[in-house]
């Protein structure tokens, strides 16, 4: 599960946002994760803002630090909602 690193407090995400964070772990850019989705690279920045807001990072490459802290790696090998939606079940 995911929490904040300083007080374990639980970190609660939408299924948009754990999709938006498996897909930037796996290396993708914002442009490639709102086309992964079908959602406007507007739309995928909202959602790493929120990110970056509940997990207490400034930037793309702190969140992805605090989650490969909270060894959050497996999430590469997740599918996203979407993909399970497409019937689509391995991992990029």
């Amino acid at each position: 599960s995911i929490y904040d690193l300083e007080d374990h407090t639980p970190i609660k995400l939408t299924n948009r946002e754990l999709d938006c964070l498996t897909l930037l772990m796996r290396g993708k850019s914002s442009k490639e994760i709102a086309a992964a989705l079908n959602l406007s690279i507007r739309t995928i920045e909202s959602y790493l803002n929120n990110l970056k807001i509940k997990m207490n990072c400034h930037s793309k490459s702190e969140l992805l630090k605090y989650a490969y802290d909270l060894g959050l790696s497996t999430l590469t090998d997740a599918i996203t909602s979407e993909e399970f939606n497409l019937g689509i079940f391995l991992p990029y």
